[in-house]
C-alpha cells in the first residue's frame, strides 16, 4: 500500500489504538448530532465535523490530535457515511451562559494559527479521501521540491554526505514522494517518463542520473522501503544504521506547534499533512523560523510561492471558508 488514507494509517500513526475514541464519537453522534463543524466547509463529499465540547456527550471522547475518519450509519438512509472529525478542544475556550444545558455558547480561539492548521488539514484530509490523489499531487511542483530538500539536507548533515550522495538521496526521495499518490508502485514504473520529469523538476538532478536511479528501484511505498532504497542506491557505509526510526528522529524538530514531532513523522507518508505544512510555511508567521519554512523561503515570490499559494488557496476555498470556520 502506498496511499495512506489517514494519519492513523501511517507507520507512526498506526501505533495509536483509536477504538475507544471511535466508539465514544459514535455514541456522541447518536445522542447529539454535531452541527458546528459543518460551518465553513463546502462541497465535501466527506463532511468535516468539529469536536468542540458543545455537548456533554463529547466529554467522554478522549482527546485526539490528527483528523480521524469515522463511518456512521445514517438513521434515515440506513447507509454508512464517512465523516472526518477534528478535535479542537485544546485550541479553544468555550463558555456557556447556561452551563447546565450548555446553552448560550461563546467560543474564543486561543491559538489561531494552530486552529487554522487543524481545520485546513481536516478539510484536505476529506478531499484526499474523495478526490483523485493526482489532484493534490499536480497542484504544484513546489511541495515535492521542498519535501526533497527537507529530507535530503537533514540526512546529509546527519551522515556527512558528499554532493553526489545528496543528489542521489534527493532523487530517491522525489521518486518516493511520487509513490505516495498511487496505490500500486507499478503505476510509477509504467509512467517512467512522466515521473522522471517530475523528479528532475523537483531536484534539478541530471536526467541520466534520474533514469539510472529510477531503473534500480523496484518498490518504495512506505518509510521502511524508502530507507532500504536509500541504502541500496547510495551504497555508503555511513548509512548502515539508517532506518525509519532515525529518519523520524532527524525530521522531528523541523516544525513548531502542538505534537510537532509526530506531525512531521506522519507528513513523511501522508500528503494532506505535508501540503498543509507547506502552505502554512508560506502564509503563517508563527512558523517562519521552522526548518521547513526556512527551506520554503528559497521559493518566495515568482520562484514558485506565488503560484503555489494561489493554486492551493483557490483549491481549498472550494471546500473551506476560513472566515466562517473561525465563527464557530
Amino acid at each position: 500500500m502506498a496511499i495512506f488514507p489517514t494519519a492513523y494509517h501511517t507507520t507512526v500513526g498506526s501505533g495509536a489504538v483509536m477504538t475507544r475514541v471511535v466508539d465514544a464519537i459514535k455514541e456522541s453522534v447518536i445522542r447529539d448530532t454535531p452541527t458546528q463543524g459543518t460551518k465553513g466547509f463546502n462541497n465535501l463529499d466527506t463532511s468535516v465535523l468539529f469536536i468542540d465540547g458543545s455537548y456533554e456527550s463529547q466529554d467522554n471522547i478522549p482527546f485526539f490530535y490528527h483528523p480521524l475518519v469515522v463511518s456512521i450509519r445514517d438513521a434515515h438512509t440506513k447507509e454508512n457515511k464517512e465523516y472526518v472529525f477534528c478535535d479542537i478542544r485544546n485550541l479553544i475556550t468555550t463558555r456557556f451562559s447556561d452551563p447546565a444545558s450548555r446553552g448560550g455558547k461563546t467560543v474564543r480561539i486561543r491559538n489561531e494559527a494552530e486552529f487554522l492548521f487543524s481545520a485546513c488539514r481536516a478539510a484536505l484530509s476529506a478531499v484526499w479521501l474523495t478526490e483523485n490523489p493526482a489532484v493534490l499531487r499536480d497542484i504544484s511542483h513546489l511541495p515535492a521540491a521542498i519535501f526533497c530538500s527537507w529530507i535530503s539536507e537533514a540526512l546529509a548533515r546527519r551522515y556527512a554526505l558528499d554532493a553526489k550522495d545528496q543528489t542521489l538521496l534527493s532523487i530517491v526521495t522525489a521518486i518516493y514522494y511520487q509513490s505516495l499518490f498511487v496505490s500500486d508502485y507499478n503505476v510509477i514504473k509504467d509512467n517512467e517518463d512522466k515521473v522522471v520529469h517530475a523528479v528532475i523538476k523537483a531536484t534539478r538532478a541530471p536526467s541520466e542520473m534520474v533514469f539510472d536511479v529510477f531503473s534500480k528501484i523496484e518498490k518504495i511505498d512506505d518509510v521502511k522501503e524508502y530507507c532500504r532504497c536509500v541504502k541500496q542506491i547510495l551504497e555508503n557505509q555511513r548509512l548502515d544504521d539508517f532506518n525509519e526510526g532515525i529518519l523520524v528522529t532527524v525530521v522531528g524538530n523541523t516544525w513548531f506547534g502542538t505534537n510537532a514531532k509526530e506531525v512531521m513523522a506522519i507528513a513523511l507518508e501522508h500528503p494532506p499533512t505535508w501540503l498543509t505544512l507547506v502552505f502554512f510555511s508560506f502564509t503563517e508567521r508563527s512558523y517562519k523560523n521552522s526548518i521547513v519554512a526556512k527551506i520554503a523561503t528559497r521559493y518566495l515570490g515568482r520562484k514558485g510561492e506565488d503560484d503555489f499559494v494561489k493554486a492551493f488557496s483557490s483549491y481549498i476555498r472550494q471546500y473551506i471558508n476560513i472566515e466562517e470556520v473561525k465563527q464557530l
